[in-house]
This record gives structure tokens, sequence and C-alpha cells, in this order.
């Protein structure tokens, strides 16, 4: 491996790696309350360091863009030309949301295996307690940074004579080096990430793939971590307060609500009966058959041969298809949270419940009518 390609992989991993250095080892005023922002505990401490880690984040991935274009320019113009290759560009922007959103419902049925996180990432630091456009800037930066690093890497090492399969090894080992001083779980789950991406990127030879992919997945965790609580530690973010009782009012988890709309489940705190809103289970029915068809449909032109009797691509396309609608319902599942109410599914919708009091009344009446009779007698 030629040195300007070494030069290529350590740009990302280097300036990251400077930066959090100033944090730790520096004594200035900014770098201990940067110090104590990295090290909260939950999502409430977070609003203490949030503006200096949006400039020092926003900063750290600024210098990493720049480095990457400069490089490209004076070592391998042509890598930059091949990456911003824009025909079609909104095809393979919507095929990467598609892919991204599959992504994120293999790492949601995954998740269980990889270790806990410990710390909070930059986007959560910086995203969780800034305005709207912050965050959209700072989750922009990061993911087209990464992605061009990413993708001019790729593109060089495969002209220098490297298999892809080599190329993404080596990209993916510098880019998971450049996340280890957050930890080995972060490391481990980014290292993933840049594997699924660099392979998206070899795979549709185009930026926009990766890229959207990148974007779906981030928007996914930020959102999540800003619809935890306030109490929501690193590893609680996925173990957010889901829905409310509507017997004691005691929030749920998501792993604690039943997302079948046939069936009931019992409150663990109150231990009633609930179950979804009529009007969520009939629009959960029907929203799932538009979407479902929605996503083959996507997933078929992703992979066409799928619609041309190819066998293999189109079993891909299917289990893409499944995987994304996991993702998509994860983020619908946070952006429109179930209203709960007591009893079985159907069970008010039949009126049942009303016909149960309306002979409780009955009865009350009835037996108030014989009461005042016995008095007057």
């Amino acid at each position: 491996m030629a040195s300007s390609d070494l030069v290529a992989l350590a740009i990302l991993p280097a300036t990251i790696w400077a930066s959090l250095a100033f944090v730790a080892l520096s004594t200035t005023q900014t770098a201990s309350k940067l110090r104590t922002a990295s090290s909260v505990k939950s999502k409430r401490e977070l609003n203490k360091g949030t503006r200096l880690w949006v400039l020092h984040g926003l900063t750290t991935y600024l210098v990493v863009l720049v480095g990457v274009v400069i490089w490209g320019r004076i070592q391998a113009s042509s890598a930059l030309e091949t990456v911003f290759t824009l025909s079609r560009w909104p095809r393979q922007f919507f095929h990467g949301v598609v892919l991204g959103l599959a992504l994120i419902g293999l790492l949601l049925i995954f998740r269980r295996f990889f270790p806990e996180v410990q710390k909070f990432g930059f986007l959560i630091l910086a995203g969780v307690a800034s305005p709207v456009w912050i965050r959209i800037l700072a989750l922009l930066l990061v993911a087209f940074t990464e992605e061009l690093w990413r993708a001019v890497c790729l593109t060089i090492l495969v002209a220098e004579g490297f298999s892809g399969t080599q190329a993404l090894v080596a990209s993916t080992a510098a880019y998971g080096l450049a996340y280890f001083a957050w930890g080995y779980p972060v490391a481990i789950s980014e290292g993933v990430l840049g594997a699924v991406c660099g392979g998206l990127y070899l795979w549709s030879g185009s930026l926009f793939v990766p890229l959207a992919a990148h974007l779906t997945l981030r928007s996914q965790h930020l959102l999540y971590a800003v619809a935890a609580s306030s109490d929501a530690e690193p590893g609680d973010i996925y173990r957010r307060p889901h829905a409310t009782c509507p017997a004691c009012s005691t929030a749920l988890s998501l792993r604690q609500v039943n997302f079948n709309v046939n069936e009931a489940f019992f409150c663990p705190a109150c231990h009633t009966r609930v179950t979804a809103s009529d009007r969520r289970r009939a629009f959960q029915r029907w929203g799932f058959v538009f979407l479902s068809i929605a996503l083959m449909l996507a997933c078929f032109d992703i992979f066409p041969g799928a619609v041309r009797g190819k066998s293999d691509e189109y079993w891909t396309a299917l289990v893409v298809m499944w995987f994304a609608g996991t993702g998509l319902w994860s983020i619908l599942q946070v952006i429109f949270p179930p209203n709960l109410e007591c009893g079985d599914p159907d069970f008010v919708r039949l009126n049942l419940r009303d016909r149960d009091v309306a002979g409780i009344d009955k009865n009350n009446k009835s037996e108030v009518a014989k009461g005042e009779d016995k008095d007057s007698t």
C-alpha cells in the first residue's frame, strides 16, 4: 500500500483522535467543559455542554472534509470526479433511503448481540438539546463527510490494484479506529455501519446510495434520542417510554407494549388489560397494506432482476422489503406513539362497554325505584 493511500485512510481517524486528544489533555476551560459534557450519564445533563460540542464537532468534521478534498485534488483528482457522478442521483438517493430502512430493521433485530454503549455519541451530544436546524446541519455534515472520505478511499484503493474486499476491509478498519476512543461498543457498531456503507458504494458505484442509507440510520438514532426520557442513559435510548397506561398513567417502554393490533396485554404496573385504540388499529392495518405494496415496488426497482425471473434477486428483494418495513415501523412508532385504552381489541367498537354500562344503569334505577316504593309504603 502506497504512503498516499495510508494518508487518505488516516485523514478521518487522525482528525477525530486529534480533536478528542484536545478534549482529554487540554487544560483550557473549553476542554474542561467538553470533558464534563462527554462524561454525562443521563440525557438531562446534556444541556451543559451542547453548544460547545456543536462547535467542536462541526469544526472537526469540516477539517476532515477540507482534508479529503485537498488530498483528492493533489493526489488523485480523478477520484473526486468519479465519486461525484450526478447521473440518476435522485433515484439512487431513493434506493439508499430504502436500504437505510432495511439496515435499521437489521440492526434493531441484532442489537441485543451488540455490547451496550457507555457514552453518548457526537450527534446526540450536539443535537439533542440544539435547535432543529443545528441537528439537520450536524447530521448532513457528519454523514456527507464520512461517506465522501469512504468513497474516495475505496476508489483510490481499487484503482491501485486492490480488490473490492481488500479495500473494504482497510476502510472499515480505519473507520472503526476513528471511533475507538468512544469505547469498543461504539467502534464495533460503527465498524458494521462502515462495512455496510462501503459495500453499498462498491455495489452501486454511487455516493448517493450509501449517503442516503447513512442519513436514514443516523436520523432514526437521533430521533430516538430526542424522544427519549430525560433520565435516559446512553444504553437506554432504545428503551424510552413509548406509551402511557390509560388506567394508572405509567410510562411503558417499547418492550412492554404489545404491538399486535389483535391482542391485548396487561400493564406491568397495575395489571389492567389494555390494547391499542380502535383508530390506531385501523390505521395500522390499512397502513401496513399500502406501505408493504410501496416497499415491494421500491425493492423490485432496486433489484430489477426480481421481476425477470432471477430467483436470487427475488428473494433478496423480499428480505430487504421485510427489514425495510421493520425499520420504517420503528420510526413511525416514535413519531406516532400508540394511544392505549382499557379492554380487549374491538371491545369499544362493538359497543359492548356501552351495553354493560346501560345494563348497570338500568339495574341501579330499578333498585332505586324499589327502594322508593318500600319507603312510601
